[in-house]
């Protein structure tokens, strides 16, 4: 009897402590129903114990302490639960107020101010702004020529950049590039000769996150979506309360040319897609219009462009000397079409060498001089005939091919924007190519160039053998997409379009 008296007051004065902090304020009323509810239980127990007896009898317990044993735990878990449930909160709480506070303080810095000089806009002050790429240079690809060019018109015009990627030609940690912008290389897996770098956990890449993840951007901007180094990207803008501005390249699945792995990587592309979508909350822009529309694919419906470009004078007038005329294959070349790129099977390299033994081309006296290397190089080489395999070539020389040649082909199975496609119209070189990214930008109607209707050797020939029949046309296209990429393709027009996107992310 005394014991249950001892119980009764006790619960009593629980009750009337625990009423006590909700006055005070200590407590809110909604968080004390719990502690009520388990003291009147007490209570009931310590007043009425035969009703413990004749309850834990018919529920089939040993004994009555074995059921009110598990009703403690019960009770325990129900506490751990509730007290998750509310720091769950509070954390979303401060973690919205601190993105708020930081939208606020950042918003004035992204607005910028026409130059008194005339050289485009200058910020009200320099930026801080981080650019995550998979790849960097010297790795070649479109990626990593767009994420050299765009950081280095951010800082000339004065902003801080900062290029976090992967080392994937073994570098080192620490780098920068000739225009003063600093990049961090994270040690990695370089798959597939880097096209798939996984990170390699180890002390060194801690230390290189935590020293990223302590600096204070304006701005993330994370090229492609669906790398591991992407989540990364996107992971840390998040941390500092910032939106990531995701850049999708792309305008179809990766493609391997091999049905079980295409399949594996499908799976794989909308996995790490739909993660980052639900984890991080990224605004996406497309490369170019196939690439906004590649987005829906996902259910991602991009706030606009983020578009490749060049610097077209600087690029033609860095031609080199070499003469590719006098390189080609055949005696009587009166059509050199240039191919340049990666020579792998989803850039149509099969189709091409395909057409290019097409009887209709050979006696028009056309030849290919295909730049580049990869899988299919052999092949390439092996070709002969019509075909100048001339494997990995300087930027210089890039510029000279492209300025000699009549033609630019890119039979791609998919492209975001590509960058080939810009150095040909810079050089004044028309492009026959599959209607992948860049295409319909670079080529409105085919006064600029021809987009053909799938990527078959069929319709190379057929393109080719129409132009090398009118001449007069290729000179046309040729005036028409050199002025149109030196009017709308300048990088000051990406960054312009950059920093628009940054300040539409923290209106969001």
């Amino acid at each position: 009897m005394l014991v249950r008296i001892v119980c009764a007051v006790v619960c009593v004065l629980f009750a009337l402590f625990v009423m006590r902090l909700v006055a005070r304020g200590r407590l809110l009323l909604k968080y004390s129903i719990l502690w009520f509810a388990i003291t009147c239980a007490l209570l009931v127990v310590a007043i009425w114990p035969d009703s413990v007896y004749a309850l834990s009898a018919a529920l089939g317990f040993l004994s009555p302490s074995n059921f009110m044993l598990l009703l403690g735990v019960l009770c325990l878990l129900a506490v751990c639960l509730s007290l998750s449930v509310i720091v769950s909160g509070q954390a979303s709480r401060i973690a919205r107020l601190n993105q708020r506070l930081t939208q606020l303080d950042r918003r004035p810095s992204l607005v910028d101010e026409p130059s008194s000089e005339g050289g485009g806009a200058t910020a009200a002050r320099p930026l801080s702004i981080a650019i995550f790429s998979a790849q960097f240079a010297p790795h070649i690809g479109g990626v990593e020529t767009f994420s050299d060019s765009l950081s280095a018109e951010l800082a000339r015009r004065g902003h801080n950049v900062l290029i976090v990627t992967n080392d994937t030609e073994g570098l080192g940690p620490r780098d920068e590039t000739p225009e003063g912008v600093e990049v961090i290389r994270l040690p990695c897996f370089p798959l597939l000769s880097g096209r798939l770098p996984i990170p390699r956990p180890c002390g060194e890449r801690n230390e290189l996150r935590a020293a990223v993840s302590r600096r204070r951007f304006d701005a993330v901007l994370v090229n492609t979506r669906f790398y591991p180094h992407s989540l990364l990207g996107m992971k840390i803008a998040r941390n500092m309360g910032l939106r990531p501005i995701v850049l999708d390249h792309g305008s179809a699945y990766l493609c391997f040319n091999n049905p079980v792995l295409d399949r594996v990587v499908r799976v794989y592309e909308n996995g790490v897609t739909l993660w980052g979508r639900r984890h991080y909350d990224p605004v996406y822009y497309g490369i170019s219009q196939r690439s906004v529309e590649w987005l829906r694919h996902f259910g991602i419906e991009a706030r606009g462009m983020i578009n490749n470009s060049i610097d077209a004078e600087s690029f033609e007038s860095s031609a080199s000397k070499r003469d590719f005329r006098l390189e080609a294959p055949l005696h009587d070349c009166r059509l050199l079409v240039a191919v340049i790129g990666r020579l792998v099977p989803e850039k149509g390299i099969v189709a091409l060498l395909k057409a290019a033994k097409d009887p209709a081309l050979v006696s028009r006296g056309v030849c290919f001089a295909i730049a580049g290397s990869g899988p299919l190089e052999r092949e390439v080489r092996s070709a002969g005939g019509n075909v100048l395999a001339l494997g990995p070539i300087s930027k210089s020389d890039v510029a000279k091919l492209l300025t000699q040649a009549d033609l630019y082909c890119l039979p791609s199975r998919s492209e975001g924007f590509s960058t080939s496609l810009l150095e040909a119209a810079a050089c004044g070189c028309p492009s026959v190519v599959t209607d992948v990214g860049g295409a319909r930008e670079l080529i409105p109607d085919e006064s600029y160039g021809t987009i053909l209707p799938d990527a078959s050797a069929e319709s190379i020939v057929r393109a080719i053998s129409r132009l090398a029949d009118d001449p007069d046309s290729i000179r046309k296209q040729s005036e028409k997409c050199h002025e149109l990429v030196r009017r709308s393709f300048s990088w000051g027009a990406s960054v312009d379009q950059l920093l628009k996107a940054a300040r539409d992310a923290l209106e969001v």
